[in-house]
């Protein structure tokens, strides 16, 4: 397969973050369902039920039919494994694949230690260690290679799939803070490249490594207008181009707009 037909494959990775309540499953659903309006079949993997309401909104509005819903698969996962299973296993039956949210750390490492009290026992070096308290028992040590193993299989596996991807992650107001003072000195995709990461707050250093498995990162925001909210974005990361910065009043109309999400 020669360059050009490897370009026009290109598949589109997208993350989207934010505060809760500020417009990623708005953004979402509106995306899923203008591809499955175009023929398009989408995997939507809903983490916490919480695109329901969205849903149902469209359907009342008369824009989720039985003909659209036709394309549209959601299902909701109830661990970290059967979400990777999901997301890795549908590439061959969908064009577009949505993870809302991702909850990246949280969700793999609670599964994580679920199997490990299933087993009973925890491993340390060569030993396996019985597990006398699971009222008790938390996550430490060589326990944390599951977890991070599983996460990392789920992104390299959709990296290098041959869908494309969009998934959302919620940030807290602490990591929206330090994300915002380095923000003020540079690009948010150079943070990496130019501070000493040791310096780094440990979650500003887990959101920055999840962002360079995208190319395309916008962050959503919302404002009020006459008592209605309204949603906008700021472009994050956009590689090839440097539009750090750049606000984006559509979200989802731009990302339909400006990838290769339709074609």
């Amino acid at each position: 397969m020669g360059v050009l037909d490897k370009l026009d494959r290109k598949i589109e990775r997208i993350l989207l973050i934010g505060h809760t309540a500020h417009g990623k499953t708005y953004n979402c659903t509106r995306i899923a369902l203008n591809l499955a309006k175009k023929g398009k079949r989408v995997l939507y993997i809903d983490n916490e039920q919480g695109s329901f309401d969205e849903w149902e909104t469209l359907a009342k509005e008369g824009k989720l039919t039985k003909e659209i819903d036709k394309n549209i698969i959601l299902v909701t996962p109830k661990d970290f494994l059967e979400l990777k299973d999901y997301a890795l296993n549908y590439q061959d039956k969908v064009n577009c694949i949505v993870i809302d949210p991702l909850s990246f750390n949280v969700e793999a490492r609670i599964t994580a230690k679920e199997k490990i009290l299933q087993r009973g026992k925890r491993i340390l070096g060569e030993a396996e260690i019985p597990i006398d308290d699971p009222e008790t028992f938390h996550l430490r040590g060589f326990d944390y290679q599951l977890p991070n193993e599983w996460q990392m299989e789920l992104v390299r596996g959709l990296a290098k799939g041959r869908v494309h991807f969009i998934v959302t992650e919620l940030i807290t107001a602490k990591i929206y803070e330090e994300l915002d003072r380095y923000a003020k000195k540079m690009p948010i995709d150079q943070i990496l490249n130019t501070v000493d990461e040791s310096k780094l707050p440990k979650k500003l250093k887990e959101l920055l490594d999840l962002i360079g498995y995208f190319d395309r990162v916008i962050w959503c925001e919302r404002t009020a207008i006459n008592g209605k909210k309204k949603y906008f974005g700021i472009i994050v990361k956009w590689r090839g181009k440097d539009l750090s910065g750049e606000k984006v009043d559509n979200v989802a109309e731009f990302l339909l707009k400006n990838t290769k999400l339709l074609k």
